[in-house]
């Protein structure tokens, strides 16, 4: 089964709810090497959609003290690919 890393969204029941259908059975985890940050969307479409400007991503800085947590869920195959542009 594969394995699907969340540092936002993904961890609100709402959103697998909405994505999935159920809740996902995770545990914490982190990605070693990224750091969080922020990116700001322009496109005002989306930002309607969205409800916000800023977006959590994450960036490669190859520093083993760097860290982002979150959580790791086991999801099927086609979950995986439903989860495609959900964070």
């Amino acid at each position: 089964m594969p394995l699907l890393f969340s540092y936002d969204t993904l961890q609100q029941d709402a959103v697998q709810l909405s994505t999935f259908g159920r809740r996902l059975h995770g545990q914490l985890d982190a990605l070693v090497g990224f750091e969080q940050s922020l990116l700001r969307i322009a496109d005002p479409a989306f930002v309607a959609a969205n409800g916000k400007e800023d977006h959590a991503i994450v960036r490669f800085t190859g520093d083993n003290d760097s860290r982002v947590s979150g959580m790791v869920f086991e999801v099927s195959e086609r979950e995986l690919a439903d989860a495609r542009f959900t964070e």
